[in-house]
């Protein structure tokens, strides 16, 4: 893996006047507003694997933990993939997961097949193939930590008609077959769709205040599905408490089943091995089934176009992102290739965030901000979304850290849940030590002039004029997706989930002005 991003020289610091670049039609920025910490947003431990809604109740080869993902085309299910969890625990020498499970049998992937069973109706008149693999997690310093996956198969269903209900079922049959799930496709992507809900959330984990935010999630009426990465955890543990995935996919199979899932990965899918391997579990359970998506031919950054929207994932931790590497040139074509008039909004993710004001991962990617924003800015990115930071943080539309009408709009919604806890310090509120001492970087760091000078050299004194909204709160949030508009609305988990205490529209009406919006310039 690069570390291109990463560098050891000082840092320089460049002021830049407050002065917007451009001027858009219809719209004004936000005054800075920072809502005071609610200690009711404790943190909380992970929920233990014995809990019934994170154990096995499967028997035998009876599959779980089923997950639907997105594909390059939207009328196509990919990845109904079902971890057969009875099929772990080979008793082969080193590899012991725990040395009771399944009597030493260790099935191969051709010993149980691949099938998703399905159709319109109850009936399931439609039968499709796919693969399987397992994977290892081998950090042992001592016998007996190494983790072996269940089988994880994929299947990919082509064909489906776009908004339309299906049902079906997973399993070979001849070993066990899955209770019957339901999922509705989404619509054509097409300049006319009816308006629609994605759920977002990042940095989960399982605790406590990670079970509120999925139970938040399932009644938010989304269709589909963002997670930000920073899924599990799992690398918090030895390496047997891999079979925190496991759990992780159990709980979520009542979200994944129903609403397909686009998810980026995160520092703690890393997972680096004793050998070098890195990111197994994020490949095995997800990453190889989008490799395709965008063209990029890689799990890490790749691209999807969703009713209204074409969404890039890029990588922070898996790819080189600096300027002309492979990540970067594919973004550039990718980017250059969006027709705004089938996908009229472009929506970015990665996991960490490049604009941020807590004091947690403050600047941190400020390397991958100077190679990505110029390509994002010109291409007229209207939304971009990160995790990493475990609090809420939503910008006023900012280039280069100056307010820019024409600019992006950046959210940070690292607020899942995690056992990690929230980040309740900003760089500006004047407490010792909540301005960290400057990353090492190869690149010179900027510090809008617009906060009335900068703190020690690197933190503004106050909250920044690019800055809208932030609040160290547990929650996730949705997106509402229309062919004219982008609403954003943020719900914090000690709230119900009909409560939207932050929430922002993105109009295309908004943009009159601005070359980098030719559709709606003005």
């Amino acid at each position: 893996m690069s570390t291109s991003g990463i560098a050891t020289s000082s840092v320089l610091l460049i002021l830049l006047v407050a002065a917007p670049l451009c001027r858009a039609q219809g719209y004004t920025p936000q005054t800075p507003t920072t809502v005071p910490y609610d200690n009711r947003g404790l943190g909380s431990p992970d929920v233990a694997l014995t809990d019934p809604r994170l154990a096995s109740n499967a028997m035998g080869n009876t599959p779980e933990q089923v997950a639907d993902f997105l594909c390059p085309v939207n009328t196509c299910l990919c990845g109904a993939n079902t971890c057969y969890t009875s099929q772990y625990g080979c008793k082969n020498g080193t590899l012991t997961q725990n040395p009771t499970d399944n009597g030493g049998f260790c099935p191969t992937s051709s010993s149980v097949a691949s099938i998703v069973r399905y159709g319109t109706t109850a009936a399931l008149g439609s039968t499709a193939t796919g693969s399987a693999n397992s994977y290892t997690v081998n950090n042992a310093v001592t016998a007996g930590q190494t983790y072996v996956s269940g089988l994880l198969h994929s299947v990919t269903l082509t064909g489906l008609s776009a908004n339309t209900q299906y049902y079906y079922t997973v399993g070979d049959g001849n070993n066990a077959q899955s209770m019957s799930f339901n999922l509705k496709t989404l619509q054509a992507v097409s300049p006319s769709f009816s308006s629609y809900r994605i759920g977002v959330f990042a940095d989960l984990g399982l605790t406590t205040n990670s079970t509120m935010t999925v139970e938040h999630l399932v009644q938010s009426n989304s269709q589909a599905f963002i997670n930000i990465g920073d899924f599990v955890y799992a690398d918090n543990y030895t390496p047997n408490a891999a079979n925190r995935w496991d759990g992780w996919y159990r709980y979520l199979q009542q979200l994944l089943s129903y609403g397909p899932m686009i998810a980026v990965e995160g520092n703690h899918e890393i997972e680096t091995q004793l050998d070098g391997t890195q990111f197994a579990a994020y490949k095995a359970r997800y990453g190889n089934d989008v490799t395709a998506l965008g063209g990029s031919g890689s799990p890490f950054y790749f691209s999807v176009n969703v009713p209204g929207a074409h969404i890039v994932v890029l990588a922070a931790y898996g790819a080189d992102y600096s300027v002309g590497s492979a990540q970067y040139n594919w973004l550039q074509a990718d980017l250059a290739k969006v027709d705004r008039t089938q996908t009229p909004f472009i929506i970015s993710l990665a996991h960490p965030p490049v604009y941020n004001t807590y004091k947690s991962h403050y600047k941190e990617l400020e390397c991958m901000r100077q190679s990505f924003e110029p390509l994002l800015y010109k291409a007229g990115v209207d939304l971009a979304m990160y995790g990493h930071v475990h609090a809420y943080e939503r910008t006023n539309r900012v280039n280069n850290y100056i307010n820019d009408n024409c600019g992006i709009t950046h959210i940070t919604v690292g607020d899942g849940g995690n056992s990690e806890q929230l980040q309740t310090v900003y760089v500006d509120d004047g407490s010792s030590g909540a301005c960290p001492a400057p990353v090492a970087s190869r690149c010179p760091t900027y510090q809008a002039a617009d906060a009335g000078g900068p703190q020690n050299g690197f933190c503004p004194p106050k909250q920044p004029l690019w800055s809208a909204f932030r609040e160290a709160a547990f929650g996730h949030g949705t997106l509402d997706i229309t062919p004219t508009q982008l609403v954003w609305s943020w719900h914090r988990n000690q709230d119900g989930e009909p409560v939207v205490s932050d929430t922002i529209t993105i109009d295309k009406g908004s943009f009159g002005g601005c070359a980098n919006h030719p559709a709606t310039s003005g």
